[in-house]
C-alpha cells in the first residue's frame, strides 16, 4: 500500500509538472503492430499508475531492499523498487537506493518511454529490454524475444490492458 502511495504522488507531481511545461502529446507508432487498442486512456493518471504498480510487481514484487537491508540489485545490475539501471537513474537524476526516488525516477522513465514509442506494448518492451534493443528489432522489422514479448503483456494485463 505504501509503495502505491508513492507511486501516484511521483506520478501525480510528475504529470503535473511535465504537462505544464509540454503537453501531453503522445508520439510515434508500433512499427511492428503489436500494440493493441489499450492506449486510448493513457491520459488517466490512473492508467500510469496501474502499470507502474504492474511494473512493481513484476520487477522486485513490491520490495526496494532484501532481507539483509540492502537495496535489491539483479544480475545486470538494476536497482531497487522499479529496478533502474544506474546509468538511467543518473540520468533522471534519481537516486535508485531511494524506494521514493527509485519510484519517482522508474514512473518518469515509463513516461518518457510512452512518450517515445506512442504505445504502453512498446514503452514496456523497452523498459524491460532497452530502448536500443527495441529501436534496433523496429528497424528491422523483427519481433521482440519471447520473453520481452511476455513480459509487456502481462505488465498490460495485470494492469487491465487486455
Amino acid at each position: 500500500m505504501r509503495t502505491l502511495l508513492l507511486a501516484c504522488v511521483a506520478v501525480a507531481l510528475w504529470l503535473f509538472l511535465t504537462r505544464k511545461s509540454q503537453g501531453a502529446t503522445a508520439q510515434g507508432g508500433n512499427t511492428l503492430g503489436a500494440a493493441p487498442a489499450y492506449e486510448a486512456d493513457y491520459d488517466q493518471p490512473s492508467r500510469l499508475d496501474a502499470i507502474v504498480e504492474a511494473v512493481i510487481h513484476a520487477e522486485s514484487r513490491g520490495r526496494q531492499t532484501d532481507s539483509q537491508g540492502n537495496t535489491l540489485r539483479s544480475k545486470a545490475g538494476a536497482l531497487g523498487i522499479m529496478q533502474l539501471m544506474p546509468g538511467t537513474a543518473a540520468q533522471l537524476g534519481v537516486n535508485p537506493n531511494d524506494e521514493a526516488q527509485n519510484v519517482a525516477g522508474g514512473t518518469a522513465y515509463l513516461e518518457s518511454l510512452f512518450q517515445k514509442y506512442g504505445n504502453w506494448f512498446d514503452a514496456l518492451a523497452a523498459y524491460n529490454w532497452g530502448p536500443g534493443h527495441v529501436d534496433r528489432a523496429q528497424a528491422a522489422g523483427q519481433s521482440y524475444p519471447a520473453s520481452v514479448a511476455d513480459y509487456a503483456s502481462g505488465i498490460l494485463s495485470r494492469a487491465g490492458g487486455n
